[in-house]
């Protein structure tokens, strides 16, 4: 039987365990022997597969906190190191860090690494648990059992946490936290690279899940990508790198005109954002289509509360560049600590890192407020921005600010109107380019205020 390598990345596994270690980095001088977590998730995985072979990449203090910069030299060391699993406690809930930790694990898993991630145990969205790239743990507590949650937070699969294991020849019981869940998945998963070899994310979600797995909500995986077809033309900046050889990438975006043959899909990932079928795509890889939001919403549980959060309403003319003037509108919240859950009706806002909005085919249903509703709460959204879907908030979402922007043959008329005070102010621009979008956001501060 193959031998399979795995490292945890956690706090430093006490001193009485590292000679059984393979690898060890620490950073730390001394270890108090009563600060257990990294030692306690060592010993889950060695109790539930005693054949792995373990090292330790202290990433966590004392104060079981780590930095981003901490888990990009872990995955670095790991890859170093030719490991190809690896247990992580690490994460957060600050949407800031986001886009870097995705970067950060992206790279890595596309390289071909796997990480087995506990999500925190707030019961709110945490990274990178949150991403598809990587394989989301939760307990298997009560409230966890709902699969609508879940596809909000990101968790693919639920795991005891509670162990009895023997730590100093005292057995103990861990207690119940997501943390001691996920080396239990993981040394699932390194069975399973033990009679099958190593396994691409997706392979490796479809053997661990079962009838279970369903493809990524959100195309959020892409680290490289080679874009076939007309190119999306919007001025705002792709999530991604994008690839002039799609050799080079490890996901192919299918656009409107693109011809691509069978082999061209090999080995890669795929985001369909035309119309047509495709069938052809490699199915050890993700594909991502708008059907699959589409299914994460329908399973949306009702809500019975409206949003206690702001919501602003964007009306633009089809032909101009929404998707810029919405990630310029998320980047300067953003710049003020304001996380904005910005959404379009776009199928290409994915490439943009802005949720899709699918207009659904049965109009007349409350279930889109019901998906952002959850969505935003999890998240712990600050703002929901939602760009061009009028027919559903105006019946369904009642909104506090409404953005109007016209095409007149001078320029544009911005009508930004307060619904509760029946305020309304009009901004006339030549074109809408950054000092436009900077005045509407400024606007939107005054009337946020």
């Amino acid at each position: 039987m193959k031998k399979i390598e795995v490292a945890v990345l956690d706090s430093k596994i006490n001193d009485l365990y590292t000679a059984e270690l393979f690898y060890s980095k620490f950073t730390s001088e001394a270890h108090d022997m009563y600060d257990l977590h990294g030692t306690l998730c060592y010993l889950i995985i060695k109790q539930t597969s005693n054949r792995l072979i373990v090292s330790n990449y202290e990433i966590l203090t004392e104060n079981e906190r780590g930095k981003v910069e901490d888990l990009e030299l872990a995955l670095k060391w790991c890859a170093d190191k030719k490991i190809h699993l690896a247990n992580l406690s690490f994460g957060s809930n600050h949407f800031l860090d986001s886009p870097q930790i995705k970067k950060v694990v992206n790279y890595y898993v596309n390289k071909g690494m796997i990480l087995v991630v506990a999500t925190s145990n707030d019961f709110f969205s945490s990274y990178p648990a949150k991403f598809s790239s990587v394989i989301g743990v939760a307990q298997n507590h009560l409230r966890y059992q709902d699969e609508a949650l879940l596809s909000h937070i990101g968790v693919d699969i639920l795991a005891p946490s509670k162990h009895k294991i023997n730590v100093f020849e005292t057995q103990i019981e861990t207690e119940m936290c997501n943390s001691y869940a996920a080396p239990y998945i993981c040394s699932m998963v390194g069975t399973l690279f033990q009679k099958h070899g190593i396994l691409t994310i997706k392979q490796t979600k479809k053997m661990l899940l079962q009838n279970e797995f369903h493809e990524p909500y959100v195309p959020d995986w892409i680290s490289n990508a080679y874009i076939y077809g007309k190119r999306p033309t919007s001025k705002a900046k792709f999530y991604f790198q994008e690839v002039s050889d799609p050799s080079q990438a490890d996901t192919i975006i299918v656009c409107e005109g693109a011809k691509v043959g069978t082999n061209d899909f090999i080995g890669k990932h795929c985001v369909n954002l035309t119309e047509e079928r495709i069938n052809s795509f490699d199915d050890n890889y993700f594909f991502w289509t708008s059907q699959n939001r589409t299914h994460q919403i329908e399973k949306a549980n009702p809500a019975e509360h409206d949003f206690d959060i702001p919501v602003i309403s964007l009306t633009i003319p089809e032909l101009e560049d929404s998707l810029e003037l919405l990630f310029q509108l998320k980047n300067l919240f953003a710049k003020e600590r304001y996380n904005a859950y910005v959404a379009s009706s776009e199928k290409s806002c994915v490439l943009y890192d802005i949720e899709f909005l699918p207009v659904l085919e049965n109009r007349d249903t409350p279930q889109i407020k019901y998906f952002l509703y959850w969505e935003t709460y999890y998240n712990q959204s600050d703002i929901l921005l939602i760009s061009n879907y009028k027919e559903v908030t105006e019946k369904y979402i009642p909104t506090d600010i409404d953005i109007i922007i016209k095409k007149e043959s001078s320029g544009y008329d911005i009508e930004i109107t307060e619904n509760d005070q029946h305020h309304k102010s009009t901004l006339k621009k030549i074109c809408l380019d950054q000092t436009a979008i900077k005045e509407i956001y400024q606007q939107l501060l005054l009337l946020l205020q």
